[in-house]
């Protein structure tokens, strides 16, 4: 799936979040209905869309 460009394991509401990009809405749609609600195993999906992304590094734990 060319697609998704991260996947992370959760706790919580979900059991993953799948990071896509797409083109446009449609591209998302499509990529979403055709890519991954075919996987077996995916019951359900919900989309959310991030408007901004920060990509700092963390500041160092202590």
């Amino acid at each position: 799936m060319p697609f998704v460009v991260g996947c992370h394991i959760v706790t919580g509401q979900w059991d993953f979040i799948v990071e896509v990009v797409a083109r446009n809405m449609e591209d998302l749609g499509d990529s979403i209905l055709d890519g991954l609600s075919a996987v077996q195993g995916v019951g359900h999906t919900q989309t959310l869309v991030s408007f901004y992304n920060y990509d700092g590094a963390a500041k160092e734990l202590s």
